[in-house]
């Protein structure tokens, strides 16, 4: 079976990137070849994730499939995009993926099956009946979260599934062994034996200027009793140029991790560390799914992801406003409880049953397609 996979697989952006991992790893006994899909392509981010192509260039090579998916990501909208890798595509990046793959789907009588991907906002009028033709054509249709479901259901779409992101199973993807190839700063290699927290800092999130956040986390180094190591989990956004600018201010002798090579080297690093605290969604995930303890700080009313991402398991006390609430949280009163890790079983479950569902779709849709 080969397999057109869409979504945002050429922006420097971990959670993004573990995708075309994951479903290459969850659908290794279905597929003989997986074509990744991109508004873009032809970029390579990290050695270990497949370079994607764009739709244009797959169209122009004729190629010929047996199922599209979509997702994950927080991918099914119609907003523009300021990302620098988009500019070319900047209106048109997003929507293009889930039109493109409903396009794709129909054109070649093939199943189309949608990957627990987010829908962050209402659809405009020209939007909406194309979004309700993208999902009623979907021989499968998933989502992250609750918040999703609804605004499917607002504009006519009934009967999404929602199950947990499937990235809460890396663990048994990575395993908790070192990449063969662990690309890192010689510094950060040797704290990887010692205590250290892995922390992620957006400038979204920083909840005032540089120097007050710079303080705040020399504070967490005291309070954790470790090394802060500064992970640029998104790149794209401009996470390893703000971590410099951090570090630079605070006094606790920090480690950058600025520049990863892989998405298995940023999962192993979270993988040891004590304790994740930070404003990326994928790293809190990475931490749950290895067992370490950890908190999410975001402050934006609009980030609806984290809230459902820990309604599934849970543990909604684990998101917190700012730096200054995440301290009082790891003071000694909320220590025990935030220092512990969150219990993703009953999460696998559900995504062991999604997966089973994707493939029973992927399956029996091609049967059907191809008995006509």
């Amino acid at each position: 079976m080969r397999i057109a996979h869409f979504g945002t697989f050429d922006v420097a952006n971990y959670g993004d990137l573990l995708f075309p991992r994951l479903l290459e790893w969850r659908l290794a006994d279905i597929s003989d070849e997986v074509v990744h899909i991109s508004p873009v392509g032809g970029i390579r981010i990290y050695r270990d994730v497949p370079v994607s192509r764009s739709l244009a260039d797959v169209q122009r090579a004729g190629t010929e499939f047996d199922a599209a998916v979509v997702g994950g990501g927080n991918i099914i909208h119609d907003n523009g995009t300021n990302l620098a890798t988009y500019k070319s595509v900047k209106s048109v990046a997003y929507p293009r993926l889930w039109l493109g793959a409903t396009q794709l789907a129909t054109r070649q009588r093939i199943p189309l099956v949608v990957n627990a991907p987010g829908v962050p906002k209402v659809p405009g009028r020209t939007a909406a009946p194309l979004m309700r033709r993208f999902a009623s054509r979907a021989d499968y249709l998933s989502v992250r979260d609750t918040y999703s479901q609804e605004v499917l259901r607002s504009i006519g779409v009934p009967g999404a599934t929602v199950v947990p992101d499937s990235a809460l199973e890396l663990r048994d993807m990575f395993t908790t062994s070192a990449p063969a190839n662990l690309d890192a700063p010689t510094r950060l290699t040797e704290t990887l034996d010692s205590r250290f927290a892995a922390v992620h800092i957006n400038a979204r999130y920083k909840g005032g200027d540089v120097a007050s956040l710079a303080r705040r986390l020399d504070e967490l180094s005291a309070t954790l009793q470790a090394t802060i190591v500064l992970i640029a989990i998104g790149p794209c956004h401009g996470d390893d140029d703000f971590a410099e600018t951090v570090a630079a201010q605070m006094h606790s002798d920090p480690v950058v991790f600025g520049a990863p090579k892989a998405v298995e080297d940023i999962a192993y690093v979270i993988s040891r560390s004590c304790a994740y605290i930070g404003s990326s969604m994928h790293g809190f995930i990475t931490a749950a799914s290895f067992g370490v303890p950890g908190l999410i700080v975001a402050s934006h009313a609009a980030q609806h992801k984290f809230r459902g991402l820990l309604a599934h398991l849970d543990a909604e006390e684990r998101l917190v406003s700012s730096w200054d609430e995440a301290l009082k949280v790891l003071s000694a009163g909320g220590r025990q409880t935030a220092l512990t890790p969150v219990d993703i079983e009953p999460a696998l479950r559900r995504i062991d049953d999604h997966w089973a569902e994707l493939r029973g779709a992927l399956q029996g849709a091609a049967r059907t397609v191809a008995a006509h």
